[in-house]
């Protein structure tokens, strides 16, 4: 490949192959590539048509992906074409190998460097922007970076994660007006914590309307560090558990008060200062049980009726009514 003075947006020099850039290749040593998804490619020529690979190291390395090429008409026309990538990690020769004839590059960048990206905790994430402008030409812009949670991000767009695993949190490179975003997930290099107690409850059978709950964890960090979450995984229709102590490491031992006769399993979330979560559960019946009886009615007074009936085949007599005696 050589070199000739470039009439493109920003000027410079351009690399040119004319006739014979079938198989000709030049490689970029110290390109951030990490978690880069995408690579455009500045060209213009005539005639040409083919791709341009994306190597690691040489020209016969790993492949990451290829930008396709048509003829732009001439030699200074330019365009910008667009590939996907894979495989892109951390800072690495870089070379480009043409599989066409007359054609010249001006410049090449790789995107969403990363659009998203894994750190654990306390370990650090670099990430970078870049920028193109209304003829869709690389640019050189100054951004201001700011993360919303999991950690720090300083000028220079490097990510220093917190003590605890969360995510995804939103990553956010701002020049002016304008903005682009990536995410970052903290994870933890703790391993999750294990049942040392499996979750027992006190009866299994419930008459009353509660029972005692117990479980244990076990963690690297310390079973102090612990919280234990419980929670009614099945449960009659219309039923309802409240435990005493909930989302705390004292609830490793627990009350739960049932309002519903039926069948119940508790479930027991253990989750240490990393996030990381292991459960246990036990099945409890809360079975009807007789408590008082109540009689209706309570009190009364029974209604008496004087009824009179024909007797031996005859009516009963009509009383003759007697007037009233008259006053002296």
């Amino acid at each position: 490949m050589g070199v000739e003075n470039c009439s493109d947006a920003g000027g410079g020099q351009n690399a040119e192959t004319g006739g014979d850039g079938h198989n000709a290749w030049a490689t970029y040593s110290n390109v951030y590539i990490d978690g880069a998804t995408g690579v455009d490619l500045r060209y213009a020529g005539i005639g040409c048509s083919g791709t341009v690979e994306f190597r690691l190291n040489s020209s016969t390395g790993t492949l990451l992906g290829s930008v396709a090429v048509s003829s732009t008409g001439a030699w200074q026309s330019w365009t910008t074409g667009s590939g996907s990538i894979s495989g892109a990690s951390g800072t690495q020769t870089v070379c480009l190998k043409q599989t066409a004839d007359n054609l010249n590059m001006n410049w090449f960048t790789f995107t969403g460097s990363p659009a998203s990206a894994s750190v654990a905790t306390s370990g650090t994430q670099q990430f970078t922007a870049s920028g193109k402008d209304q003829f869709g030409r690389a640019m050189t812009a100054t951004y201001s970076w700011t993360v919303s949670g999991g950690g720090t991000i300083n000028t220079t767009g490097l990510f220093t994660a917190g003590t605890t695993a969360g995510g995804p949190y939103t990553v956010t490179a701002t020049s002016g007006s304008k903005s682009g975003t990536a995410s970052v997930t903290v994870t933890s290099t703790s391993a999750a914590p294990t049942v040392a107690t499996a979750a027992a409850a006190s009866p299994s059978t419930v008459t009353g309307t509660t029972s005692a709950l117990s479980v244990l964890g076990a963690d690297d960090g310390g079973e102090a560090n612990l919280t234990y979450t419980w929670a009614a995984t099945t449960q009659p229709s219309g039923a309802s558990v409240t435990f005493s102590a909930n989302g705390t490491n004292a609830a490793k031992a627990s009350t739960a008060t049932f309002n519903r006769a039926g069948s119940y399993t508790l479930q027991c979330t253990i989750k240490d200062a990393g996030n990381l979560t292991v459960t246990s559960s036990v099945n409890v019946t809360v079975s009807q049980t007789l408590t008082t009886v109540t009689v209706s009615p309570a009190s009364g007074v029974s209604d008496c009726r004087v009824s009179l009936y024909a007797y031996c085949g005859a009516s009963a007599p009509v009383p003759t009514p007697v007037p009233p005696k008259p006053k002296k």
